[in-house]
């Protein structure tokens, strides 16, 4: 709801990652989790209420994901997104 507006059905957690960065500010352990967000509309109006930047939304297709040379982060959403959408956890075997 922060970085979209919008009011969804949370579903399923996907899959988590932790990792370290370093900023501007100092260093930040960074934990992002990742969960399934059912919507009633296919690209549902967004706007940004958070602090953050943000300067557009976009709602894509896995082949659009797949095909774009536009920097998607994390940098393994794609194919981790792929393996769920397949039936399998991120992460399995």
């Amino acid at each position: 709801m922060e970085e979209t507006g919008l009011a969804a059905e949370i579903g399923a957690e996907l899959w988590e990652r932790h990792f370290d960065l370093e900023l501007p500010q100092g260093a930040v352990h960074q934990h992002e989790r990742f969960f399934l967000a059912r919507v009633d509309t296919v690209a549902p109006r967004v706007f940004n209420s958070s602090p953050e930047p943000i300067r557009e939304h976009r709602w894509w297709s896995l082949s659009a994901l797949k095909a774009t040379r536009d920097v998607i982060y994390p940098e393994d959403f794609t194919s981790a997104l792929a393996t769920v959408l397949n039936g399998a956890p991120h992460g399995a075997a």
